[in-house]
């Protein structure tokens, strides 16, 4: 079997576990809701604590990580300017990162 026709077979049959998926997911919508509202009401207590809360036995954990300032700089400028400027080059550090892939659930198309 072709790598193409592999492929559309195993997106077929992926196709086909989300259609029978939709009724779970519809018959648990509003209890992914009312969880989602915990979760904010949690997340607002943890913030005004300023701290994380364990709760073992209960089996839930509440981790807080305080909030930082972000420091960027803008990687395209900085190259210019170390075209004039070598010495900042050992400043500069390069890190590869691999492919990543998203499968999503599309329309069919009607045909």
């Amino acid at each position: 079997m072709s790598e193409l026709n592999e492929l559309e077979t195993l997106m077929m049959e992926w196709y086909a576990l989300c259609e029978q998926m939709v009724p779970l997911e519809e018959a648990l919508a509003p209890i992914k809701a009312m969880k989602e509202l915990r979760e904010a009401k949690i997340k607002d207590l943890i913030k005004k604590m300023g701290k994380g809360y364990a709760a073992p036995h209960l089996g839930v954990e509440a981790s807080y990580r305080k909030g930082y300032t972000k420091v960027t700089w803008d990687g395209s400028a900085l190259d210019g300017f170390a075209a004039a400027h070598p010495e900042i080059l050992p400043f500069r550090s390069e890190k590869a990162t691999q492919p990543s892939i998203s499968i999503k659930k599309i329309d069919k198309l009607p045909f």
